[in-house]
């Protein structure tokens, strides 16, 4: 029996990291190695921490946000820091982008670097990868785009040579859980939804780069708003094509790339009222993208459909495992 790879978790008190966490202890594949977290939690014990971090949120917006229990299956251990992942490990990282730079001294220790992190992501030195659109990773520090960019991007790649000269609309409804642990006000997220424009989250402009890296012939203006849910991102999607597109062709050009086996968690459904932002983001255990409420406005020469994805598993830590596996390979 092949021993399992230990990965180092950068990021592992973070609300991503817990489910980075999560899903590496049950890998055939890749162990837990190193759980580092920042200053004011290392020498702490892991699970102390994360009991802690998810009873703190669901106490904040209440008993419909529920805590993430403590897997079984993820052994006794204590947070460190980034010093000590050891030379030439294998490394997950979900960190906030100041605490970015320290991925670079990571790279410099030889280390193998898998991120999420916001820092760096627009480096056109770095991949910016997408598991499930086709790229050649090379490299031993990889970029995986905000939670948003992923789900709009694997609908929009299997419909892109129907889109040339169509500009596209895009309005993103946002859980709460996409602000990880960074609580908002009560009086601002409960019962209420409000633009991310002119915030200091900056979304829409990091969505619209990192989409024109991955798909650079695509015209498309974004949107965002938070919206009381506890995850899972609700996107709609305008094609404005005034009489040069149809929606069989897109339900076509969606069906082959999901017969071809190329879907990689994508799906698409004709249920009424569907996708919505909580059942359908709990598809496959959150790696699936569901795509539908797909409408034709004639009239208006627009296409529209709604995407959902689950974005703390497929926009988040499944990608980044999904790339972990891709990139096995070649370590």
């Amino acid at each position: 029996m092949n021993q399992r790879l230990p990965v180092s978790i950068f990021g592992a008190t973070g609300q991503v990291g817990r489910h980075l966490a999560a899903m590496l202890a049950t890998h055939p594949r890749f162990s837990i190695g190193q759980l580092v977290g920042s200053p004011a939690s290392v020498g702490q014990d892991y699970q102390a921490v994360w009991e802690d971090k998810e009873s703190t949120l669901a106490a904040h917006y209440g008993a419909w946000y529920p805590a993430l229990p403590y897997p079984p299956s993820i052994s006794s251990h204590i947070v460190v820091g980034h010093s000590d992942i050891p030379d030439g490990a294998l490394v997950v990282s979900s960190v906030p982008e100041r605490a970015g730079p320290d991925e670079d001294r990571l790279v410099a220790q030889k280390c193998t670097v898998i991120s999420n992190s916001p820092y760096r992501r627009m480096d056109p030195t770095l991949p910016l990868d997408i598991p499930g659109i086709p790229s050649t990773l090379t490299g031993t520090y990889v970029k995986i785009p905000n939670c948003a960019t992923i789900g709009l991007a694997l609908a929009l790649h299997p419909i892109n040579s129907l889109l040339t000269n169509i500009p596209i609309s895009v309005c993103t409804y946002q859980s709460l859980s996409g602000r990880g642990d960074a609580r908002y006000p009560r009086e601002l997220a409960i019962g209420n939804v409000f633009p991310l424009r002119h915030s200091s989250e900056d979304t829409e402009t990091r969505i619209q780069s990192e989409l024109k890296r991955i798909l650079p012939d695509l015209s498309v203006s974004v949107s965002c708003y938070r919206t009381p849910t506890p995850v899972g991102h609700l996107i709609d999607v305008s094609l404005f094509h005034q009489g040069r597109l149809s929606v069989d062709a897109l339900l076509t050009q969606w069906g082959t790339h999901i017969a071809q086996g190329n879907s990689c968690g994508i799906d698409v459904t004709h249920a009424d009222q569907h996708p919505q932002s909580l059942p359908d983001s709990a598809i496959d255990q959150g790696m699936t993208v569901v795509i539908g409420n797909i409408a034709d406005h004639p009239d208006a020469g627009i296409i529209r459909f709604t995407v959902v994805i689950n974005n703390l598993i497929r926009g988040a830590a499944g990608s980044l495992i999904l790339a972990l596996n891709s990139l096995e390979n070649h370590i």
